[in-house]
């Protein structure tokens, strides 16, 4: 068993709108395995683990940044 406890603290800020994005969170992520030997021939096996999959930072800023004047991301 194992259990990783991740704190993730980002800021983000648009020059155009002169505004400051934060986000502050506390997230656990448990791990767990498991056998079983029945006999020599025969075993069974479990595994549990939670896994998170990041978004670049450009995902996670709300803020639009413009390219050109037509044109924004």
């Amino acid at each position: 068993m194992g259990l990783r406890i991740e704190n993730t603290q980002t800021k983000g800020f648009s020059v155009n709108l002169n505004q400051t994005s934060t986000n502050d969170y506390l997230k656990l992520f448990p791990t767990v395995y498991a056998s079983y030997a029945k006999n020599e021939n025969n075993s069974f096996s479990f595994s549990y683990s939670k896994r998170i999959q990041r978004p670049n930072f450009g995902n996670l800023n709300p803020f639009r940044v413009y390219v050109s004047s037509n044109t924004y991301t």
